[in-house]
């Protein structure tokens, strides 16, 4: 059998001396708040979100009596925000409940499906990040890959070069979002149910690794979702931060450098926006704010957590933020 089931050997690793289910230390469990920041909204199309943006106004001018008016229009251009389909199937044989009781079975069942629920909300987390459909057709793409440089038309005036800019192998970005249906927001399709849909498919006939029937006791796993921004503009990234420079700063660079992406930033309109980064630069600005050597920095509750605030901009950690970027340019 393939290592892909659990194992006898894996109860036994999961089981104290007095053979209950051991208390597993989750050490890669993540926090990955935007997640749990961001609002979801069905889908305005099948696979994805079809959102039409305008791209150039009409020619006007001033005139006179007697003269004709120029012919003009405006520009739009119909762009589609993908969905993608992320899948996770557990299966258990059933014969190990034979072995070791249905009660103990039944409790290591729920150990494993818990760390399917894990491993989709970290790859989840990771995609918003960094997915990019042309790179993976089946997955959708991120923020990084719309803000993927500094001279874009599109969001040029959203994408800023840090001072703390680095080109060496320890940049990391801080990533802004104004969540709202304007704005940054999950989708999923119409007719179905936002999030993760798991589901206990009970005993059901398997094969093994060499294609031999069994049975196993089967979990699945379904959540379809995908990122959708209808303005552009209502996101933002400050890029090519030095992490070691980063950490280093105890003034006012950093934050200076987050001014620049906020102010070119348009008003909310009514949308919550929030500052995602890596631990080690939270970490950064928690210090600044305790330090007082920012007087834009406070530490506030945010969802029953003391977390630095610039402006009135919540800075969120978030694990699945690469302190490893390529340089945007």
């Amino acid at each position: 059998m393939g290592t892909d089931r659990r194992t006898l050997l894996d109860i036994a690793r999961e089981t104290d001396p007095k053979g209950r289910p051991a208390q597993i230390i989750e050490v890669l469990n993540q926090t990955n708040p935007i997640l749990q920041d961001m609002p979801a909204f069905p889908s305005n199309a099948p696979m994805g979100n079809t959102v039409t943006m305008r791209t150039g106004l009409p020619t006007v001018a001033f005139t006179k009596i007697n003269q004709g008016s120029t012919r003009s229009k405006s520009a739009s251009e119909k762009r589609v925000d993908t969905m993608g389909i992320l899948d996770g199937l557990s299966e258990v044989d059933s014969k190990m409940r034979a072995v070791i009781g249905a009660a103990r079975f039944d409790a290591h069942r729920r150990k494993e499906d818990d760390s399917f629920v894990e491993a989709m909300a970290q790859t989840a987390a990771l995609t918003l990040f960094y997915g990019n459909e042309k790179t993976n057709e089946a997955s959708f793409t991120g923020l990084a890959p719309r803000l993927n440089t500094l001279a874009s038309v599109a969001t040029g005036s959203q994408v800023w070069d840090s001072d703390a800019a680095g080109t060496g192998g320890d940049l990391t970005s801080i990533y802004v979002c104004d969540m709202g249906e304007k704005g940054a927001h999950l989708i999923y399709p119409e007719g179905s149910t936002a999030g993760m849909a798991a589901s206990d498919k009970g005993e059901v006939r398997v094969t093994d690794i060499d294609g031999n029937p069994m049975m196993a006791f089967v979990s699945s796993f379904l959540w379809t979702l995908g990122l959708s921004i209808e303005d552009p503009r209502h996101i933002g990234r400050l890029a090519n931060i030095d992490v070691s420079t980063a950490l280093a700063d105890t003034g006012l660079a950093l934050g200076m450098d987050l001014i620049d992406v906020l102010t070119s930033m348009p008003d909310q309109g009514g949308m919550t926006r929030v500052a995602y980064c890596a631990k080690r630069i939270v970490a950064a600005f928690y210090k600044q704010a305790i330090n007082k050597s920012n007087a834009s920095l406070t530490i506030r509750d945010y969802l029953g957590k003391p977390t630095p605030y610039f402006w009135d901009v919540p800075l969120r950690a978030c694990d699945q933020i690469s302190l490893t970027e390529s340089q945007v340019s």
